[in-house]
């Protein structure tokens, strides 16, 4: 039986599911932090109980059933740790998919992976092993960083980020803010300038939807954690994870040093409480900020280290697109044969969404015998009169023909060598060659001597 029993929990363990919400409840369905589940598994006259005990599931014991002999499954778990569970309650069996990372560690600030503004006399550094946001001590200074990748939000997955984070202490009139989003929208820990009904400052978490910032202050937490915040001169693991969906919950964690686990801090319980939805748009890059509203003295906000995460694997759903020119080379100067952009906007919104490119074919051929260098360059500059053409209306890529040279900067991200008179082509799906928003591939070529004429043709996959 014993043998039976674990077969039966491998295959509801591996091959599926259980549901609940973050609250555990001991044997006799009250709350608790530990004890036996009656979870009921019978054959026969045999019964296995499982238990739950500092987070571990567990078989305990096993006992005789009164039973008709037949075969059941019984169970009123409806409960699992909050850090053992997906967002959407499924034991976490998921895998959990890294979409975009930022690690300071070696004290490098890399700008072809963040985004940084900077305004009022700001600064960003990195010392120790972090990234620091830093103010003076003179009002509308604003520090921000955000990565430069996304992690695209496939509706029915749920999303969690984790960070790190130290800080100075809240102060009226200066606004930190650390966690998933943009200007527009997220989900965030940190400072609010005037949150207390005295007009203080006070540590709590943001939800903000459509540019309208909506702060609950720690003294208003509903979570496990209570509602004493953190020390913010110490560094604690913080993970927000957040089902969307439109009206999904939010649920705001920070770790428990005794414990090392997260424990939960505030849920955001947004299911029937609005016709809006919780954010605009949840496909979000990690951000953190800090702000000045007035001359509160200095301040600072510093990561060492910041995780995207998708539960479940990443799969990419969105409409495919291709396209291709020609053009005759020089054997002077890089000629672009196209450039492929990711724009900014879309349907008059920010644009949040990837572009991914995953193949390229070529052909050289004139009545010059000439071998031809083609580099892919991405953001770099172009020479001529540059005129980019929306795709169309269901894509946010545009394109342009009319530029006549590489004028520098930017990063040749391929080269290839293509013979005379010859034809390639070539699959980039495993280069994760891939434009955010704003970023541009110029395809350009080089002939080794003449003037032959190179014709590209790329396809790509709008993430949408």
């Amino acid at each position: 039986m014993r043998h039976h029993v674990l077969s039966i929990l491998v295959a509801l363990l591996v091959g599926g599911v259980l549901y609940g919400q973050p609250v555990v409840k001991s044997d006799q369905g009250r709350p608790g932090n530990q004890g036996s589940w009656p979870v009921r598994i019978t054959s026969g006259s045999s019964t296995a109980t499982i238990t739950f005990d500092g987070g571990v599931l567990g078989i305990v014991n096993q006992g005789t059933n009164t039973g008709d002999g037949g075969s059941a499954w019984e169970s009123n778990v409806t409960s699992m740790p909050v850090d053992s569970t997906s967002a959407f309650g499924a034991l976490s069996t998921i895998q959990e998919t890294p979409v975009t990372h930022l690690d300071f560690s070696n004290n490098f600030l890399n700008t072809e992976i963040i985004i940084v503004t900077l305004d009022g006399g700001a600064t960003f550094s990195a010392d120790g092993g972090r990234a620091i946001l830093s103010l003076p001590a003179t009002a509308n200074g604003i520090a921000t960083m955000e990565s430069m990748m996304t992690a695209h939000y496939i509706p029915g997955q749920g999303m969690l980020c984790r960070f790190t984070q130290v800080s100075s202490a809240c102060k009226s009139g200066q606004q930190t803010e650390i966690g998933c989003g943009t200007t527009q929208d997220g989900f965030f820990f940190g400072c609010c300038s005037n949150c207390e009904t005295d007009g203080g400052s006070t540590f709590g978490v943001l939800r903000r939807s459509n540019s309208v910032d909506n702060w609950t202050p720690a003294s208003q937490w509903n979570g496990q954690y209570g509602t004493t915040p953190p020390d913010l001169s110490k560094g604690y693991p913080y993970q927000i994870q957040f089902q969307w969906l439109g009206y999904g919950q939010i649920i705001y964690s920070i770790e428990n040093p005794a414990t090392g686990r997260f424990t939960p801090a505030h849920v955001i319980k947004y299911a029937g409480t609005s016709s809006e939805t919780s954010a605009r748009d949840p496909t979000f890059p990690l951000r953190a900020a800090i702000r000045q509203y007035a001359d509160a003295g200095t301040g600072f906000l510093s990561t060492p280290s910041m995780g995207f995460y998708r539960q479940g694997p990443v799969f990419m759903d969105g409409p495919r697109r291709g396209f291709g020119a020609s053009k005759t080379q020089s054997s002077t100067v890089q000629t672009p044969v196209f450039t492929l952009k990711n724009n900014l906007n879309f349907n008059n919104l920010p644009n949040h969404h990837a572009i991914h490119l995953d193949f390229i074919s070529w052909d050289s051929s004139g009545n010059a015998n000439s071998d031809v260098t083609i580099t892919l360059w991405k953001n770099t500059g172009l020479n001529g009169t540059p005129s980019f053409t929306n795709f169309s209306v269901n894509s946010f890529a545009s394109t342009d023909t009319a530029a006549t040279g590489i004028d520098g900067g930017g990063t040749p991200i391929m080269v290839v060598q293509s013979a005379a008179n010859t034809s390639e082509r070539f699959d980039l799906t495993t280069y994760n060659i891939m434009l955010n928003p704003g970023d541009t591939i110029t395809f350009a070529g080089l002939a080794a001597s003449g003037t032959p004429t190179l014709r590209i043709g790329i396809s790509w996959m709008d993430d949408f």
